[in-house]
């Protein structure tokens, strides 16, 4: 029957009607817990609040429900790598609940705050939650734990249990890895290129990876070096030897 009615009025947007399953099918679980005297403030619900709406079915607003806090995955990558303001956006429409970042660390890589900041992005604006994560994925796992141990997460976290104000610290957009970032962005559409063309890359065209974390001053001028001589031999300037450039 479901299927049949499916079939004579389709939803406009399939993936916003699998979003309001996924809210009411958690809306669901969140009441029978409350049914049973577990606090609506013991309960966080948790989305991948970034995501792009055309990858997934638990948008952002799916998080949100009267049995629950909203939670969401708060790595500082992607569109939450200079501040939270889609996550804010969106507690704005809901008016302003608590809200928890339940699966958070500054540690990521590609991250590029510090962690005060990182914090700070959290309890200054109505969270009261952040579940810092060090174990996801042997690549990773380490990466996480050092960052969430380190000398710098520990001044943060003391800091906030002391009841200091925690500073936000503006992103600097001449921060090393956004510099090598968008060079790299360049150097993969120079490789795109010379595989259109037919031409293979030099050798080390098909395992290039941008650093997956933020550079020291000493090693991002090494990076950058590396990036601009890989953009010379692809022919991106006037530098390069004849015989690495493109015909």
């Amino acid at each position: 029957m479901i299927v049949a009615l499916a079939r004579k009025n389709p939803p406009a947007d399939f993936r916003d009607a699998l979003a309001k399953i996924t809210q009411e099918t958690v809306s669901f679980w969140c009441q029978q817990f409350a049914d049973i005297g577990i606090p609506r403030e013991k309960l966080y619900t948790h989305v991948v609040a970034p995501a792009p709406a055309n990858m997934t079915n638990a948008r952002i607003w799916t998080a949100f429900n009267q049995y629950s806090r909203p939670g969401s995955t708060t790595y500082s990558v992607t569109v939450l790598r200079e501040n939270f303001k889609a996550i804010y956006d969106e507690l704005e429409k809901h008016g302003h609940p608590a809200w928890g970042g339940v699966e958070a660390s500054a540690g990521v890589p590609g991250s590029v705050v510090d962690w005060e900041t990182y914090l700070a992005w959290h309890y200054n604006h109505g969270g009261v939650l952040v579940g810092v994560n060090t174990g996801a994925g042997k690549n990773s796992e380490q990466r996480l734990w050092d960052s969430a141990f380190g000398k710098e997460a520990l001044a943060a976290y003391h800091k906030f249990l002391t009841g200091q104000p925690l500073v936000e610290t503006p992103i600097s957009m001449d921060n090393p890895m956004f510099r090598i970032q968008r060079r790299s962005s360049g150097l993969a559409h120079g490789i795109q290129r010379w595989h259109s063309s037919g031409k293979d890359p030099p050798p080390w065209g098909s395992s290039w990876k941008a650093p997956s974390r933020s550079p020291t001053p000493k090693s991002s001028t090494s990076w950058e070096k590396l990036v601009d001589h890989a953009l010379e031999m692809l022919g991106d300037t006037e530098k390069v030897p004849d015989v690495y450039r493109p015909k």
